[in-house]
């Protein structure tokens, strides 16, 4: 689910930007969690292109 169908204006008024990135979790460890988390922007730093 995201906040899509949620109107801008809305989404404005309580600090929901389009650069923001929204995260669920389950029961996962915090450490298995936080490794895959680096390992994921590690990967994506790799590939980015400067602007």
């Amino acid at each position: 689910m995201t906040h899509a169908s949620v109107p801008e204006e809305v989404r404005e008024v309580n600090g929901i930007t389009g650069n923001m990135l929204r995260l669920s979790v389950g029961l996962e460890d915090p450490k298995d969690l936080s490794l895959d988390l680096y390992e994921a922007f590690d990967k994506l730093n790799q590939n980015s292109k400067p602007i």
